[in-house]
């Protein structure tokens, strides 16, 4: 499991060189990055490094903030087992919440026939 900055690197490296070899410098790859990863250039180097180590990209050179880099299929199948989890996180949510509004509406229904009756008959 990659913490949040390393995935969001891997998902930026996936984009930009995909399967192939591709010279990519620091800051092109911090522009595709979230704001909120994009003030952390050292460790974009060290999370690239990692990633290398690990396996889920394949770094041929680095030179000062220039790498040239491809993207392994352990790399951009964890990219896209995380973009099919988000899609099941969010279908159980929605799930839920119609469940439960649903029974909301059941109880909210009750009430007001239980009332009705009470000051009807």
């Amino acid at each position: 499991m990659l913490d949040k900055l390393t995935a969001a690197v891997l998902a930026a490296v996936n984009e930009l060189a995909g399967g192939a070899y591709k010279v990519i410098e620091a800051k092109e790859l911090a522009d595709v990055l979230p704001a909120k990863y994009k003030a952390y250039e050292r460790g974009l180097c060290d999370a690239l490094k990692y990633l290398g180590a690990r396996g889920y990209v394949d770094i041929r050179y680095e030179d000062g903030g220039t790498f040239c880099l491809r993207s392994l299929p352990k790399g951009r199948a964890y990219t896209e087992r995380g973009e099919e989890e988000k899609k099941e996180r969010r279908t159980k949510g929605g799930l839920l919440a119609l469940f439960f509004g649903s029974f909301a509406g059941g109880a909210l229904g009750a009430l007001v026939t239980g009332l009705l009756l009470a000051f009807l008959l």
